[in-house]
């Protein structure tokens, strides 16, 4: 799976690289895309998507249909101005960077909001716009500080 960023859909492939189908189109609605960036799968094979510019994730099925969504612009807990990356660990929580706010937020596998890491800066715990992030079968985090120059381990 990838997400065709400045066409605005997922496209699927099989392991020889072959096509096999795309998901969504340019707009707003459900399903649709500005921007997708970063894709995740959780352990119910559910699609999680950064819709970009459309400031949210979107949960879709493997065949496409959408699910649900969360995530809007505002200064509350779970806003997003620019979700830049995704990933998903063992237990189905879902990390998220805020590519514009210089953080990460967690959220649980229903999409609601449990905390945010990090601020804008230099030091530990401080990010620069962070633009991508995964996380390992142990459970270590990495978190790339794009204009800090450096990945973050946790």
């Amino acid at each position: 799976m990838v997400a065709d960023t400045w066409n605005h859909r997922l496209q699927i492939f099989d392991l020889e690289g072959q096509f096999l189908k795309q998901i969504g189109k340019r707009g707003s609605g459900p399903g649709e895309f500005q921007c997708p960036c970063s894709v995740a799968l959780d352990s119910r094979g559910r699609l999680f998507v950064c819709d970009l510019d459309n400031k949210r994730v979107q949960v879709l099925t493997q065949e496409g249909e959408f699910v649900t969504a969360f995530g809007r612009t505002g200064n509350h807990e779970g806003a997003m101005h620019a979700p830049r990356a995704i990933a998903i660990d063992s237990n189905d929580y879902i990390y998220v960077t805020e590519y514009e706010k210089h953080h990460f937020q967690v959220f649980d596998s229903s999409g609601n909001f449990v905390s945010s890491y990090g601020s804008e800066g230099q030091g530990v715990g401080h990010f620069n716009k962070p633009c991508g992030i995964a996380v390992d079968t142990s459970g270590r985090m990495f978190v790339s500080d794009s204009f800090n120059h450096r990945l973050h381990v946790f």
